[in-house]
């Protein structure tokens, strides 16, 4: 019972912090409303006032700035995505290790008892595609590609090893949109040089 409602408590401060918006006043940032912030610091047992400077302020060891709405808006998304993975792999963790036989030494776990989790993503067509969409499509291609290998590729030359009679399959190999994605001055090579570029830009 506690470990579940250390779940539900996670899951449902990180939907009440979504909830939170951010607006320019002055010199500062201001988090509203303010009910769901306080009520998300609640559920994770952390002081709203601090929980509202971390994404409000930058702070470094010689001066604190101000974060413009655009950019606290942006803490706020990474650090529901950090603590929602962080849930899930520590789930997937208590799993293993529930299914874990008591004879089980150093904490291993023999061959065939784990759990893994093939997340299949689903793509999505929006008027305008944000760079975790592109990630998302890019982890379909990947496992497409993955899927292509093992089974149009490999599968059949073992048949054919075996003697078996096999027809020809035919498929759509997606490797040139893997190449145009990851391969060498692809999208995301593109995207790396202007992030290090001093003028790189969105265009």
């Amino acid at each position: 019972p506690e470990e579940q409602d250390a779940v539900y408590s996670m899951c449902a401060g990180i939907l009440h912090l979504s909830k939170v918006s951010f607006a320019s006043a002055r010199d500062s940032t201001t988090a509203a409303p303010q009910e769901a912030l306080e009520k998300a610091a609640e559920l994770w047992g952390v002081d709203a006032a601090a929980l509202a400077t971390s994404l409000t302020q930058k702070e470094t060891a010689l001066y604190t700035t101000p974060l413009t709405p655009a950019q606290a808006t942006d803490c706020r998304d990474a650090l529901c995505k950090a603590l929602y993975d962080g849930m899930f792999r520590s789930l997937i963790e208590r799993l293993n290790e529930i299914l874990r036989p008591a004879d089980a030494k150093d904490g291993a776990a023999p061959p065939g008892y784990w759990i893994g989790l093939l997340d299949i993503f689903g793509f999505e067509r929006f008027e305008v595609n944000s760079l975790e969409q592109l990630c998302i499509n890019l982890a379909n291609e990947q496992l497409q590609s993955h899927y292509n290998k093992c089974v149009f590729e490999q599968d059949m030359v073992e048949y054919r090893a075996e003697g078996l009679a096999v027809d020809e399959v035919m498929f759509v190999d997606n490797q040139p949109t893997m190449d145009l994605l990851t391969g060498r001055l692809g999208v995301f090579d593109l995207l790396d040089s202007e992030c290090i570029s001093q003028h790189g830009s969105d265009a």
